[in-house]
């Protein structure tokens, strides 16, 4: 509908003498937007509409985009020749020029000639690099394209770097769709290098753009960072060692006795005693009675283990090791 009212605006002007140029300029807006969101019925009409337009620079950007109807429809060989007329026509804008020559690449791509695709790609770089004025999403497409022959290659590392090297282009150009494009490429390429979670990051802001509706490559892609990154986080679990249940170690009975010394010791503080005995030098000592009492000036309360088959009997003797457990001194009750 837009393009009959653009049709008979065009015809409205010839009839007023005017200059169509610039209903030739709003034909190509709609034409550029109808490509971006790969509507390409618009696209189809818009092409001939700059075609039988009377201004020679639109024309040849019509025939591009007819080319690229055809190479969809898969008719290569009428496109090839469409953009090589592209290509060679000196009235062609440089940045339509340029998208020509990556079109060709395109055709060759299909066609499983690589090599021939990639000189292509880094002809349309290079020539629009000396362009003027520079067109930056020719440029960056050009290298994107490129790095897409680098991956199909296998060199997925020198495909990441050459997109890593064109981030000030893209930050740089206006047109929303090479942004998002370049963002899901890195995505795949980190992915491929088994680099989920920066290519989760990338893939996150290409599925932000407004045309992602257009492109669903871009949620294809996000959604394999999802099944992969869900794979590992699977496999970290199973891997991971179980959790030792910390039991806490037998303990052993304890009797509350009071040991009562030798002559030589009755009269040595339990401080300096306390000090004095280790596991190298034990005293030996008199069991006098088994009970929590207030303890006597010449004896002290002490903990012991009940070990099994060794309980402790009134007037037995036994041998102090160095002690684990506080010492109340005379008086104390324990």
């Amino acid at each position: 509908m837009l393009v009959g009212l653009l049709t008979r605006g065009i015809a409205h002007a010839a009839d007023l003498n005017r200059a169509p140029l610039r209903l030739a300029q709003s034909v190509a807006s709609i034409a550029e937007a109808a490509y971006a969101c790969r509507d390409f019925s618009t696209v189809k009409e818009a092409s001939d509409l700059l075609i039988d337009l009377p201004v020679p620079s639109v024309q040849a950007s019509g025939l591009w985009y007819r080319a690229i109807v055809n190479t969809r429809e898969g008719r290569l060989a009428e496109a090839a020749q469409i953009l090589n007329d592209v290509v060679s026509s000196r009235l062609a804008e440089p940045r339509f020029r340029a998208r020509a020559l990556q079109s060709l690449g395109g055709i060759h791509r299909l066609s499983g000639d690589l090599d021939q695709a990639r000189k292509l790609y880094l002809a349309s770089a290079q020539y629009i690099r000396r362009a003027s004025p520079q067109d930056y999403y020719a440029f960056a497409n050009a290298i994107i394209l490129h790095s897409l022959v680098r991956a199909e290659e296998g060199d997925n590392k020198q495909a990441l770097k050459e997109l890593l090297s064109i981030g000030s282009f893209i930050r740089l150009s206006a047109n929303p769709v090479i942004k998002a494009q370049y963002y899901n490429n890195v995505a795949v390429e980190l992915l491929e290098l088994g680099r989920v979670s920066e290519a989760a990051h990338y893939s996150r802001i290409a599925c932000l753009s407004p045309l992602n509706f257009a492109y669903p490559e871009w949620k294809e892609t996000a959604v394999e960072i999802e099944r992969q990154t869900a794979k590992r986080n699977a496999v970290a679990v199973d891997a991971a060692p179980e959790p030792r249940s910390r039991r806490r170690p037998a303990q052993p009975d304890y009797l509350l006795v009071v040991l009562q010394y030798s002559p030589p010791v009755r009269g040595t503080r339990p401080v300096a005693f306390r000090q004095r005995v280790s596991c190298n030098n034990p005293t030996v000592a008199l069991v006098t009675r088994v009970a929590r009492i207030r303890a006597p000036s010449f004896s002290f309360c002490l903990v012991i283990p009940n070990l099994p088959n060794r309980k402790k009997q009134l007037g037995q003797s036994v041998a102090l090791p160095c002690f684990q457990h506080p010492i109340p001194g005379p008086g104390v009750k324990g």
